[in-house]
């Protein structure tokens, strides 16, 4: 009965076991599916906003390069402008002539001091209008090619913006304190720069308090490396 005992402990302690390892094993498939399946939403989730923000990009793209268009064809319409003046300086020049030799041919007939004062009277009547017409063609013009420049200046600072850029490329960390930028630094910089090897991020330590920024184009890197360094932290 003894011996009997001894088997049925023996057995009962070693079904105890197994009935331990299955839970523990049931529980690091259970924890290593979940593990993998927050893996996978992370990883859709960043492939969204990568896509997203390619997307913007795009759309900013365009635009330019309709603004772009309207802005080439504005200027095409002030040199056809251009053109259209300078023929009409030539004709209003030819038209000066014209009048100037029939005033001529017509004073022939009058007494000299009525050719004189009459020729005169014209001309000045002429050139007046003459002048008065460039000085507005030309003020016109001067109104359109500012608008033109302005739009050029405007569509190029929006082009290269440093706002975008920094939102495309920068993650931001907020630290307890300023302390840990040392920590992060290292020694002669030997932290930092192994880091910044590891992860093929930039890692940008300046004024801003208890603040720091990992920079790349790669979305998924910085990822991975700010995870890693609030990880290390």
């Amino acid at each position: 009965m003894h011996a009997d005992g001894i088997v049925n402990a023996a057995e009962k302690e070693a079904n105890e076991i197994r009935r331990k390892a299955d839970h523990d094993a049931q529980k690091i498939m259970d924890d290593a599916r979940k593990q993998a399946k927050e893996d996978r939403d992370r990883a859709a989730e960043i492939e969204k906003k990568a896509i997203d923000i390619e997307v913007r990009l795009e759309q900013k793209e365009t635009k330019l390069d309709q603004k772009l268009d309207e802005l080439v064809k504005k200027t095409e319409e002030i040199n056809e402008a251009k053109e259209a003046l300078a023929r009409e300086e030539e004709t209003l020049t030819k038209k000066k002539s014209d009048i100037t030799k029939k005033l001529s041919e017509i004073a022939k007939l009058s007494p000299e001091d009525a050719k004189q004062k009459l020729m005169e009277q014209i001309e000045e009547q002429s050139e007046a209008d003459f002048l008065k017409h460039i000085d507005r063609k030309k003020a016109e013009l001067r109104i359109r090619e500012e608008d033109v420049c302005r739009e050029i200046l405007v569509n190029s600072m929006q082009q290269y913006a440093g706002a975008v850029t920094a939102e495309t490329t920068q993650t931001t960390i907020e630290l307890e304190s300023d302390d840990l930028k040392g920590r992060i630094i290292g020694k002669e910089g030997r932290n930092i720069t192994t880091f910044e090897k590891e992860t093929g991020v930039s890692i940008i330590i300046d004024d801003t308090p208890n603040t720091i920024f990992i920079s790349s184009f790669d979305l998924f890197r910085r990822y991975v490396a700010k995870k890693s360094l609030e990880d290390l932290l």
